[in-house]
């Protein structure tokens, strides 16, 4: 099973949050990735960043097989906390001049 780590960098009740979470399921279940069946999903919530590298280091010391970075703040820290574990972000408005991606030729949308 395929464990997969979401850390966003807003409350659990935004719905905003509730609306980006809703997206990646529903795309994820597209692609045959059944929550339960073969993905699990591990959710932190983090609004006002205060415990934000708490909340990043519990998810790295779980060692998950996926983290989705919940906007800009969060891919940072989550950069800084692990080079080993695979980041997908979401939320972050321009990746390729924050130097996030080096171009998008080689980046699966």
């Amino acid at each position: 099973m395929l464990r997969v780590a979401v850390l966003m960098a807003i409350a659990e009740n935004d719905l905003d949050s509730q609306t980006r979470v809703n997206a990646l399921e529903a795309e994820l279940l597209a692609l045959g990735w059944s929550k339960g069946r073969n993905i699990q999903f591990e959710y932190r919530w983090t609004p006002g960043e205060a415990d934000l590298r708490d909340r990043t280091a519990e998810i790295v010391a779980s060692a998950p097989d996926l983290i989705v970075a919940g906007g800009t703040s969060v891919l940072l820290v989550a950069r800084e906390a692990t080079q080993s574990i695979p980041i997908l972000f979401m939320g972050v408005s321009d990746p390729e001049g924050a130097g996030f991606v080096k171009n998008f030729a080689r980046v699966a949308i």
